[in-house]
């Protein structure tokens, strides 16, 4: 049973397609049968580096034809409600492990449906499934998956009452009562509209702050954002707001147009409009860094909003402020049927509030930056130190966010802190998840920022301090799930050969074998294989 588990537990992360290529089927008796009954991970991933050099693309779809052999049956398809219906009957147990933070529609399906879901330890996952009788399970554990299942299937009781648990807690989350009825009276009560009385000040002639907004059909949003960055600001006069519309192709232009004339009579309001053609995420920033006047520049997304009252504290701050960066807090706002749940994101515990550091310091392993360091959601970054890295975020591009996090590292000397809860980030709707085959889609976009990053190490003098903060915060955690988008969802393995010929070309010998020993023991890995306690 256990073996059946691991076997379900793999090709739930390996998504393959079946080559009619008979070229390879030796590396199946030789290496998948190594993977899938000896775990021998130093022979697999000497059978895969070798497939690799030999651009055979069929070494997954090998796993998907063996798998095939013994039993299962694989849908590489879309389904329609009916086929979905259909398995649903004729299975009992739904398995969901994911290291993504999200419920997943599918994982909602089945659990409406009737079926048992046995799913990962994250936040969003456990707000839709009752987690208290063990079929939630911490996602690098597939021990504890098989175990649960092995007594689960011998334990009809409880395997009902799991069940009908999860089932009453779906409908109750996802019934249209739950969603469309109440948003509806919401809508109508009138009680989740902000503050009308808004006057659009007139900009100060020292603004300390320009806000970007990268602006891309978010009709439903923007006028939320906006609201919020200037309702009851006594200082938002020093705040700049720059409303960069992305080729919007929904109603945002004019929705940001109207709420200028209406609430102010100013050609020189703190709030601009800059009509572009699409370019993507860089590219709005990339404009309005060219068009910021403030002393301190930071981003906000068009989808997003802030906390109006330690936004009015942090322009007050700003004022006197001199730090290359100023960094502070920012929140998810978990929104479902009943309430909003605001989970605070605190990446500086180690700073003292209002002390200047030396940001090569802070750069030092367990020093200072928690996990990534400065984000766009909690910069203020002054706008001569953006201009004195000079650089160019990439073009209809997605993950640029990256390349903004290492661009401007090497003109950066000092950063400060201070606890606000400004940005606020509004994630968990009812239907929301990560799509996979969204991130498939950009799976070239993501290699693409990679390698800038990779470049502009080459060609830029950085300290070593930067160096190792960028190769540990940055580039370790995009190469690694890079490696793990393009082994388990990728359809052919040319991906994964491209991808470490990019790595050979970009980095010395001795950096290249520091990333291969990352890749070669990165969870994902140890996940598949197992590894030793």
């Amino acid at each position: 049973m256990r073996k059946f588990i691991f076997y379900v537990f793999l090709i739930s992360l390996l998504i393959v397609s079946c080559s009619q290529d008979k070229k390879g089927y030796d590396a199946l008796e030789k290496g998948l049968i190594g993977i899938l009954e000896k775990k021998d991970e130093g022979y697999i991933l000497q059978q895969l580096e070798k497939s690799a050099e030999q651009k055979n693309e069929d070494v997954f779809a090998l796993a998907y034809v063996y798998l095939g052999t013994q039993g299962e049956e694989f849908y590489n398809k879309f389904l329609t409600h009916k086929e979905i219906s259909k398995v649903h009957k004729e299975n009992g147990i739904a398995l969901f492990p994911t290291r993504y933070d999200a419920q997943g529609v599918s994982m909602c399906e089945a659990g409406a449906s009737g079926l048992l879901v046995v799913s990962s330890d994250n936040e969003a996952i456990k707000e839709f499934i009752p987690f208290k009788d063990g079929n939630i399970i911490d996602t690098e554990d597939y021990i504890k998956y098989a175990d649960f299942i092995e007594k689960i299937v011998n334990d009809e009781k409880k395997f009902n009452t799991i069940t009908n648990d999860t089932r009453n807690k779906l409908i109750e989350k996802t019934s249209y009562d739950a969603t469309v009825k109440r948003e509806i009276e919401l809508i109508k009560s009138g009680k989740n509209k902000i503050n009308e009385n808004i006057i659009i000040p007139e900009l100060d002639k020292n603004p300390v702050l320009t806000v970007i907004i990268p602006a891309y059909n978010v009709e439903q949003y923007i006028i939320k954002l906006l609201k919020t960055l200037i309702t009851n600001n006594k200082n938002s006069k020093y705040m700049e707001i720059l409303v960069v519309n992305d080729g919007s192709k929904d109603s945002t232009l004019n929705l940001v147009t109207e709420f200028k004339n209406k609430y102010s009579n100013s050609s020189n309001s703190i709030l601009k409009i800059i009509d572009k053609e699409n370019g993507g995420h860089g590219s709005t920033i990339n404009v309005g860094i060219s068009k910021a006047n403030g002393k301190y520049v930071r981003v906000i997304d068009g989808d997003d909003w802030v906390n109006t009252e330690d936004l009015e504290k942090l322009l007050e701050i700003l004022k006197n402020e001199d730090s290359d960066i100023v960094v502070t807090n920012y929140s998810e706002d978990r929104y479902n049927s009943r309430n909003s749940k605001k989970i605070k994101k605190t990446l500086y515990e180690t700073m003292n509030v209002g002390q200047k550091y030396n940001f090569d310091d802070l750069c030092l392993p367990y020093y200072g930056f928690k996990t990534w360091g400065p984000i766009l959601a909690t910069s203020n970054i002054k706008l001569s130190k953006l201009r004195e890295a000079n650089f160019k975020l990439s073009e209809k591009t997605f993950y640029v966010d990256m390349e903004f996090n290492s661009y401007y590292l090497p003109v950066i000397d000092n950063i400060v802190y201070y606890d606000l809860d400004i940005y606020r980030y509004f994630i968990g709707r009812i239907g929301q998840s990560i799509n996979i085959e969204s991130l498939i889609r950009n799976v070239n976009d993501h290699e693409k920022v990679i390698e800038n990053i990779l470049k502009f190490l080459n060609k830029t003098k950085i300290s070593e301090n930067k160096k190792e903060y960028l190769y540990a915060n940055i580039l370790k955690p995009m190469i690694e799930l890079h490696y793990n988008w393009t082994i388990s969802y990728m359809k052919n393995f040319k991906k994964y050969s491209h991808f470490e010929n990019m790595l050979k070309s970009n980095l010395s010998e001795e950096e290249y074998n520091k990333i291969k020993k990352l890749n070669k023991n990165n969870k994902f890995r140890k996940f598949i294989f197992g590894g030793k306690k």
